[in-house]
């Protein structure tokens, strides 16, 4: 079978428990950009609701019944959908983060200069603390 995957020029690797998160191509471009916006609108979402409590009701959780936010959560994933970047860039961010771009041969020259997605952290450095 190594002869065959070799022949192809497909290398296997051992990939450790636990890295997947930070090797896998999905992950680390389109799943983190969904789970990214997923989470900012339900962030944005909570501020909201906390928000329009008046100071009595401070007290009083915030309704998050499957029944109430499974519905919010479909129309954010679709919202999602639309506005992800639909070009081949979000992938070759994805090989350029996760280093498999640097165990490929050759790299088509219009992605060359691609640079890959910012971090959470990054993302995070950049919003002021007033909208956290």
């Amino acid at each position: 079978m190594k002869e065959k995957l070799d022949a192809h020029n497909i290398h296997l690797i051992f990939v450790p428990a636990g890295c997947t998160a930070d090797l896998q191509l999905l992950d680390v471009s389109f799943n983190d950009f969904y789970k990214r916006e997923m989470k900012s609108k339900f962030i944005h979402w909570y501020v909201n609701e906390v928000s329009g409590l008046s100071d009595e009701d401070l007290s009083t959780p915030v309704d998050l019944r499957s029944s109430l936010v499974k519905p919010l959560h479909a129309h954010w994933l679709i919202a999602n959908h639309i506005e992800a970047p639909q070009n081949h860039k979000m992938i070759v961010s994805g090989f350029i983060k996760s280093g498999i771009i640097d165990a490929l041969d050759t790299v088509p020259p219009e992605y060359a200069d691609t640079e890959p997605p910012p971090s959470n952290e990054d993302l995070l450095a950049n919003i002021p603390d007033d909208e956290l």
